[in-house]
C-alpha cells in the first residue's frame, strides 16, 4: 500500500526531469557561421550520412567545364573547333567503355601476333600523370567502344572537316600541333596550335613491335578501314605544316584523339 502512495511522487519526479529536455532546442552550428535551431520535441530520430565518394563509381557530380571523363575516372580537357568539339588529349584508357580490360602487350613477339584487342606505352613506359597517349592497335579501334559514352574515335570524315576548318590539309598540321618543345622535336615547323588541339609527336609502335619516331611524328587512327586489314589514318610531322593522310595495318600502335558524336 505504501509503495502505490509513493508511485505519483515517482512519476512526478520523472516528468520534471525529462520535461526540461523536450523544452529545449538543437543547435546546428554550420561552417558558414550560421546557426539552425529544432525543438527536441520535434525531432523522432538523428542520422548521419557519410560524404565520401563511392570509388568504385566515377563521379561526374563536380566534373569540372570543358572535360569528360573515361570510364576509368581520367579527365581529360576538350575544345571546341568549329562545329565539333574534340578532346585536346590523347587517350589514356585501359579499359573500353564498357569496362572490358584491354591487355597491355608489352613483349615485340607477342605484339606482332595480336589479333585481338592491345595497347603499350611508348617505350613500355607509362605516363601516369598525362602527357602522351597510349598506342592501341587498329583491333582496339575495331571493338568500337574505346572513347567515353557519347564519343568516338573518329572517322576520316570528321578529320576531313577539321583539317577543312584548319583551312586546308597544307596548313592543319601547324593549326594543330602542340607549340610545346617537349612533345616535337625542332623546328617543329609552323606550329602555332590556333585551335588549342594540342597534336603531339606520339611516335608509334610497328607491326613488328618496335617503338619509332616519338616527338617526330605524330599518328592517330580513325575508325574508317581502308582495308579489310588497314585503317585509315591521320599524321602530323616535326618538320611539316600539313597533315598526312594514310592507313595502316591492325598491328600497328597509334593514338586515338575522340571526337564527341554529333558534335
Amino acid at each position: 500500500m505504501s509503495a502505490l502512495k509513493t508511485l505519483p511522487a515517482v512519476v512526478f519526479l520523472i516528468f520534471a526531469l525529462i520535461q526540461p529536455v523536450f523544452s529545449q532546442n538543437m543547435h546546428i552550428h554550420k561552417k558558414d557561421n550560421t546557426i539552425i535551431s529544432i525543438p527536441v520535441s520535434d525531432i523522432s530520430k538523428v542520422t548521419y550520412s557519410s560524404s565520401t565518394p563511392d570509388v568504385s563509381t566515377p563521379s561526374t557530380s563536380v566534373q569540372p567545364a570543358n572535360t569528360v571523363m573515361d570510364v576509368e575516372g581520367r579527365l581529360y580537357r576538350t575544345v571546341r573547333i568549329g562545329r565539333q568539339t574534340w578532346m585536346a588529349e590523347d587517350l589514356r584508357t585501359t579499359r573500353f567503355s564498357t569496362g572490358g580490360v584491354i591487355p597491355n602487350v608489352r613483349d615485340a613477339g607477342d605484339w606482332k601476333d595480336m589479333s585481338t584487342p592491345a595497347y603499350s606505352w611508348y617505350d613500355n613506359v607509362p605516363e601516369l600523370g598525362g602527357g602522351y597517349g597510349i598506342l592501341y592497335n587498329g583491333y582496339a579501334v575495331e571493338n568500337g567502344f574505346l572513347c567515353p559514352n557519347g564519343w568516338r574515335v573518329p572517322k576520316m570524315d570528321d578529320w576531313e572537316i577539321l583539317i577543312k576548318t584548319c583551312g586546308s590539309i597544307a596548313q592543319a598540321g601547324a593549326k594543330l600541333k602542340s607549340t610545346e618543345s617537349e612533345y616535337w622535336t625542332i623546328p617543329n615547323s609552323g606550329a602555332e596550335d590556333k585551335f588549342s588541339f594540342r597534336a603531339q609527336g606520339t611516335g608509334y609502335r610497328t607491326s613488328t613491335g618496335n617503338f619509332a619516331m616519338r616527338k617526330g611524328t605524330g599518328l592517330w587512327w580513325s575508325s574508317t578501314a581502308a582495308t579489310y586489314s588497314n585503317y585509315s589514318t591521320i599524321a602530323m610531322y616535326y618538320n611539316y605544316s600539313s597533315v598526312a593522310k594514310g592507313s595502316y595495318p591492325k598491328t600497328q600502335g597509334a593514338c586515338v584523339r575522340c571526337v564527341k558524336e554529333d558534335y
